[in-house]
């Protein structure tokens, strides 16, 4: 019996990885938009977790920090105007895309949007 409970922690967390690669919950989405001060919006597609809360913070942070922006879950960044993102793929395969808009003076072109990709981000166009 002793031996079983030292085990019980370790099945659990083999269950739980199970559980999101087969993603009971379905998957999520939900999206960061820091505009109409900062042009850009951040979004997270195919997510499988059991919460955003995460996400949600840092949103929450972020907005306080530019006295702008929205939070919402189950919708992604609008593409009007946008010149495209830097997109991440994670772990659990949910995408993190980072869009950025021609809407300000911050990103005349392409080039100074892509600028902001950091190292292994892809640039993506802009598609819904």
């Amino acid at each position: 019996m002793r031996n079983f409970l030292y085990l019980l922690p370790i099945l659990g967390i083999l269950a739980c990885g199970d559980l999101l690669d087969q993603a009971p919950l379905g998957t999520r989405q939900a999206r960061c938009d820091l505009r109409p001060d900062r042009p850009q919006c951040t979004d997270v597609r195919n997510f499988k977790g059991p919460s955003l809360l995460t996400f949600e913070g840092v949103c929450e942070t972020l907005k306080a920090a530019t006295k702008s922006g929205s939070y919402e879950e189950g919708a992604v960044c609008d593409m009007t105007d946008a010149w495209g993102g830097c997109q991440s793929t994670n772990i659990d395969g949910h995408l993190q895309t980072n869009w950025y808009y021609k809407t300000d003076d911050k990103y005349p072109d392409e080039a100074a949007a892509k600028a902001e990709c950091e190292s292994g981000d892809d640039w993506v166009p802009p598609a819904n």
